[in-house]
């Protein structure tokens, strides 16, 4: 095709998006697209003028109104708001003869033609032909100004790219695009079945999930795990779009592992065993699960309250979900506060921490006996006499002293 400015030269001001036109069932017949610029009623329009010859050079005789020819228009918009039936049929109205077959440009819709600027019909009145001929209709297109549209490098540079991401992270890919005016490229997300769920870098072009995707639970509009977006490089003036089709694969996702704290009495004799459970939120993977455990003292005291234990290499084996460590609790009859210990795990493989740390709480339960005296005394024959009554405890009290309620 070829590009020529008629002798009024560039209009300014020109706007809107650019459309390309794919000929279809024009046989063996040559043909070439025009553009020019031309201002009709006060505004600036660029006119495509389409010119038909003959199979080797021979001149066609146009038949009005019976060889028509489709036309199928994609606007430089959003692909996926094309559809094969949004065409213009085109007719060469004035049943053109000449040798080069000049004609204006009839156009009807057929279907919705989304994000194309405003066509703009004018009549034999108020608009002469742009390269000759006498059309009773001539019709026009409102386009955008010749700017070279950015060109998508990245990922191929196809119209549409096919990318693989795992579940459970966000970066998808970082869109690219050059321009031959030099032009500052900006990045957005045009449209796609599923673009609410991503986010573009304006400047960068970095394309991310604006929320980790989760293979067991898909969000993309056909829940399948592919998700479809469509991005736009633009220069301003022009712009291009990509499809990026993202397939979600998944993934082996870790167990998470956790350790429960215990509270129980200490005792009188002997010892109390103290056992706390490593539990894994769901079945150990291939190879297991190992950990090191270990406690440390808190307000009890290891060889006095407890008996330190520490445990390198323990571990899950796979398919299985728990594993119990044991602590030796010392008994005593004294009367104490209650104590604690902590049991840590740590260089966890095969599963994340949720809780990595419990509390062994040692509650006391060596308390002070009570009792009270009995009293007898002689009443006495006048005023009043006074009967003192004594609780003893049978230790001294613990921290925080003993309170009793009392009545006659």
């Amino acid at each position: 095709s070829g590009v020529q400015n008629n002798t009024v030269g560039t209009v300014s001001n020109l706007t809107g998006l650019v459309p390309q036109f794919t000929y279809l069932n024009l046989g063996s017949a040559s043909r070439e697209t025009i553009v020019t610029q031309q201002a009709i009623n006060g505004q600036p329009y660029y006119i495509y003028t389409f010119l038909f010859t003959g199979v080797s050079s021979t001149n066609h005789n146009w038949i009005e109104n019976v060889e028509q020819k489709l036309f199928s228009v994609k606007f430089n918009g959003c692909p996926s708001n094309f559809q094969p039936q949004q065409v213009m049929l085109a007719s060469l109205v004035n049943g053109g003869s000449q040798s080069n077959a000049y004609f204006a440009f009839a156009l009807r819709d057929i279907g919705t033609i989304t994000n194309d600027a405003d066509v703009f019909f004018a009549n034999a009145e108020t608009a002469a032909p742009v390269n000759g001929g006498a059309p009773s209709v001539l019709s026009y297109l409102s386009l955008a100004p010749t700017n070279e549209q950015p060109v998508i490098v990245s990922d191929g540079g196809g119209a549409i790219v096919n990318k693989s991401v795992t579940e459970n992270t966000t970066a998808v890919t970082d869109v690219d695009a050059t321009d031959a005016n030099a032009d500052q490229i900006s990045y957005s997300i045009a449209c796609g079945a599923d673009a609410g769920r991503f986010l573009i870098n304006p400047t960068t072009g970095v394309l991310t999930f604006a929320a980790m995707p989760d293979f067991e639970a898909p969000q993309d509009a056909n829940g399948n795990n592919i998700y479809e977006v469509v991005v736009r490089a633009s220069d301003g003036k022009t712009a291009l779009d990509q499809t990026i089709n993202v397939t979600v694969t998944d993934v082996t996702e870790l167990p998470s592992i956790t350790i429960n704290d215990v509270s129980t009495a200490e005792g009188n004799s002997g010892s109390t065993t103290f056992t706390f459970t490593v539990s894994l939120s769901s079945p150990a993977p291939t190879g297991g699960v190992t950990f090191d455990i270990a406690t440390a003292d808190g307000s009890a005291i290891a060889g006095s309250d407890y008996t330190a234990q520490a445990i390198s290499g323990a571990a899950i084996p796979a398919n299985a979900s728990s594993y119990t460590f044991t602590v030796t609790v010392l008994t005593d009859a004294e009367t104490e506060p209650d104590e604690n210990f902590t049991v840590t795990i740590s260089n966890v493989t095969g599963a994340t921490v949720s809780d990595g740390q419990a509390t062994g709480n040692i509650l006391n339960d060596d308390w002070p006996v009570l009792s009270i005296n009995d009293v007898c005394q002689s009443e006495g024959n006048s005023g009043t006499t006074s009967f003192v009554f004594t609780v003893t405890a049978s230790q001294p009290a613990p921290a925080g002293g003993i309170t009793v309620h009392y009545a006659t």
